[in-house]
């Protein structure tokens, strides 16, 4: 069973340091300054980023009710693309709405789920108008996270 610990030692190595890229603005360890205008993200700590990953992102996201399949990738679009859409993309995998979703997970076929979890996100991505400037850390991302 894939940990909070573990998911996200691997989001970090993924995310990385700090950078400051003009289509994003400024991030450190994953964490924007556009998701958390109110935080200094130049002098965050891994600490406090760890802390952030756990009660913005692991636990609104309800990671620990996911199959663990696909809980790695799960949790990483949750920390990429937020918690709303992350739930909705979920849902829309499996048939059901934010309420229902997570009962209606353990009727599919694991690795359909995991198969077209990987594709709708994929999918997003590549609607994004800065897909031509992202896409490689995306698909990355996707590779490393895949269920």
């Amino acid at each position: 069973m894939l940990t909070f610990a573990a998911a996200v030692s691997v989001i970090l190595a993924i995310e990385g340091g700090y950078a400051n890229h003009p289509a994003d603005g400024p991030t450190k360890y994953g964490i924007s300054a556009k998701a958390l205008p109110t935080l200094n993200v130049r002098k965050l700590s891994i600490k406090q980023a760890i802390k952030i990953y756990r009660e913005k992102y692991w636990y609104p996201c309800k990671v620990d009710k996911v199959p663990n399949i696909i809980k790695l990738s799960y949790f990483d679009s949750c920390v990429n693309k937020g918690v709303w859409a992350s739930m909705k993309l979920l849902a829309s995998v499996v048939g059901g709405n934010q309420n229902t979703m997570f009962e209606k997970l353990a009727e599919m076929d694991e690795k359909v789920l995991a198969d077209t979890f990987y594709k709708k996100r994929l999918s997003f991505y590549k609607s994004l108008p800065t897909w031509h400037i992202f896409s490689d850390s995306w698909k990355y991302r996707l590779e490393k996270t895949r269920g």
